[in-house]
């Protein structure tokens, strides 16, 4: 897998996990603003849906010699920890991004005052679906999984991801 592939994964974990807490936030719960920091564990299996048609030949072959390890032994679960300062302004962001991708259609499964569940299933030339279940378990803390399915045919890559954030303080500091 790509530096660019892992990146796209990480971002899509990111993403669900602070959408969902937007999300979450602007429709039915009273999270505190400030500074949160947040925990996701990610795995990905399959063979990730990279286009080699503009490949030069040698380029096509390490990709394919790649893809190819990749089946045999699949890359071991990553984790990664990040800050982010949610202002009420960040919040109310954050939400109109699922409409940002014309391609992409979000819809809600459940929504209560402690459960949020969501899917979404893009089309066009990044295809991709899946799923996004978000818990407050307090106004403090958020946990959350998500899986994604991003390619079809021969090429399709599976990322599940969870993982829980928790409000750090009401100050952010330096981080924005």
């Amino acid at each position: 897998m790509t530096c660019h592939q892992r990146s796209i994964g990480t971002l899509l974990s990111g993403v669900a996990l602070l959408a969902g807490v937007a999300l979450v936030r602007a429709q039915t719960l009273d999270m505190k603003l400030g500074l949160w920091e947040a925990t996701i564990t990610q795995k990905s299996s399959g063979v990730p849906p990279i286009d080699t048609s503009k490949m030069t030949p040698e380029q096509r072959a390490r990709v394919e010699e790649a893809l190819k390890a990749r089946q045999l032994a699949p890359p071991a679960p990553t984790t990664r920890t990040s800050k982010d300062c949610i202002t009420k302004e960040k919040l109310d962001k954050l939400l109109p991004f699922q409409r940002n991708d014309p391609n992409c259609k979000w819809t809600v499964i459940s929504n209560s005052s402690t459960v949020q569940e969501r899917k979404v299933e893009c089309t066009g030339e990044h295809k991709a679906s899946g799923e996004l279940r978000l818990e407050v378990l307090s106004p403090e803390s958020v946990k959350t999984t998500s899986k994604m399915i991003v390619g079809d045919g021969p090429r399709t890559m599976t990322i599940e991801s969870s993982g829980t954030a928790k409000w750090v303080g009401a100050a952010c500091g330096d981080i924005k």
